[in-house]
């Protein structure tokens, strides 16, 4: 993977901020042995971000990411344009003494001309469906003593064509 990307900030006061990211490259895979797992991605993205940080304890960050992908594998049968157009919202609570709630959630479009195969869709899509999606996630950091942390994390995930996936993760870090 090669890429080029710029992520400019302005910050308006203490309290708001806006980023831009934007980036270029392309992803390339190339199996011999299986060519409908080669792919040849070239891509796009920008992605703005508007930040508030409402006290030390509280931020807010809502945004909009529009990616446009072109496969250019010449084994596939036509071209295949994939455009994700992402509505994202995200939150951070500082509780006392180091302890974290982050929450995210994503309200994602997903269009696509042309067929591939299912390994380049996949990537192409980025493990998302056609159509409507729905992506969130909740993390709780928790410092159990000055050097252990308990994090709980939960994603969910939703599509107009599959049933809701849930995930949960539970881990213990210990610092030295």
């Amino acid at each position: 993977m090669s890429f080029f990307g710029v992520k400019p900030r302005i910050n308006f006061d203490r309290n708001k901020s806006f980023e831009l990211e934007t980036s270029l490259g392309r992803r390339v895979a190339r199996a011999d042995s299986f060519r409908n797992r080669s792919f040849n991605i070239q891509f796009w993205e920008m992605k703005p971000y508007t930040n508030f940080q409402f006290s030390q304890k509280f931020r807010l960050s809502v945004g909009y990411e529009f990616v446009n992908k072109e496969n250019l594998n010449k084994n596939e049968s036509e071209l295949t344009r994939i455009q994700l157009h992402k509505v994202v919202s995200e939150l951070r609570w500082n509780l006392k003494e180091r302890n974290t709630l982050f929450t995210s959630l994503s309200l994602i479009q997903v269009n696509e001309v042309g067929e591939v195969s299912p390994n380049t869709a996949y990537e192409l899509r980025e493990g998302l469906q056609k159509g409507r999606n729905a992506v969130g996630q909740i993390v709780f950091s928790v410092f159990l003593k000055k050097n252990l942390e308990l994090n709980l994390s939960y994603d969910g995930r939703i599509s107009e064509v599959q049933a809701v996936i849930h995930s949960g993760k539970i881990q213990l870090r210990a610092y030295f």
